[in-house]
């Protein structure tokens, strides 16, 4: 039997188009998404990782009036633990036939790109799901994301219902997101981001506090400047975090308050989107896609918080 092969200018042709369609495909990942948008990323741990072992640091000590010749001191230290999260790789693959690359080759067109784009686009789909949903379960390969991080506190907001509820009543729902890390670490702790799902994110857009012409977020933007304000999809409808305070039912809303900075918190990839060489399969050549991630890794728990509303 004889094997169906590309010839050599079909060969070419192929190659170039490969070239052309991952730079394609790279651009999608660059687009905005959502955890590479709002989470430090972090790909420094080696790509044949297969698990990240971090410290979280707690500062100690105290200063104290001395005497001249002074040899009790008090010492300050940091105490550190550590901890271990599992690296999981993932990925898809798509390709090409034989026909296909032929006509497109003998007809002087391209090579239909949509493919690469939408396993770009899975890609994609998937890290940012894991980044901010994974519960550390088994289904989720003992990987953790940022919503259901056991350490990070979590409280119902004050008023909780802003569909009918006072623009003051808004403003102290943010106030407590917002509040708790720099109450709760003394003062180390100042959020710099407000994320909220895209709903809750249009009420402070276009509600006005009391008759003035200012909307709320103009007067949270006035009154908290440094902070970011965002709304988000993945925070509309979240299913409550386990074992914590939660408003009731399957579904709640979120405010998520934390410090964006690479010291605080990581989205862990430790191999990024990468494409193999095209493997031939029968009639068709395939092209496989795959990468690393560990998930979001939090050093320091008490620089974010979670306010959950109905």
């Amino acid at each position: 039997m004889s094997e169906i092969k590309l010839d050599a200018n079909s060969t070419v042709f192929f190659a170039r188009e490969l070239e052309y369609i991952k730079a394609q495909s790279y651009d999608v990942l660059r687009a905005d998404l959502g955890a590479r948008e709002w989470i430090p990323l972090s790909a420094e741990n080696a790509p044949w990782a297969n698990s990240i072992t971090y410290t979280q640091y707690e500062d100690i000590g105290m200063a104290k009036w001395i005497a001249s010749y002074a040899d009790d001191l008090p010492r300050c230290d940091v105490k550190g633990k550590q901890f271990t999260v599992p690296v999981r790789a993932f990925g898809n693959s798509y390709g090409w036939n034989v026909d296909e690359i032929v006509a497109s080759n003998a007809l002087g067109k391209r090579l239909e790109s949509r493919k690469a784009l939408a396993s770009a686009e899975a890609y994609r789909d998937f890290e940012n799901t894991v980044a901010w949903f994974a519960k550390g379960g088994t289904a989720d390969g003992g990987i953790t994301g940022f919503i259901y991080n056991s350490n990070i506190p979590v409280a119902n907001a004050p008023t909780g219902t802003w569909a009918s509820a006072t623009p003051d009543q808004i403003i102290a729902d943010v106030a407590a997101a917002l509040d708790t890390p720099n109450s709760l670490t003394k003062g180390k702790e100042k959020p710099d981001t407000l994320l909220m799902g895209i709903s809750r994110y249009n009420i402070l857009v276009a509600r006005r506090v009391g008759n003035s012409d200012k909307t709320i977020l103009q007067f949270l933007k006035e009154s908290r400047p440094g902070v970011v304000f965002a709304g988000i999809n993945e925070l509309d409808t979240v299913s409550p975090r386990p074992s914590t305070p939660t408003v009731g039912g399957s579904s709640t809303n979120i405010l998520l308050a934390y410090k964006r900075d690479p010291m605080k918190l990581t989205l862990e990839t430790p191999r990024d989107y990468t494409t193999e060489a095209p493997e031939k399969r029968n009639l068709e050549y395939v092209v496989n896609v795959h990468g690393k991630t560990a998930g979001v890794i939090i050093y320091y728990p008490l620089s974010c918080n979670i306010v959950e509303q109905v």
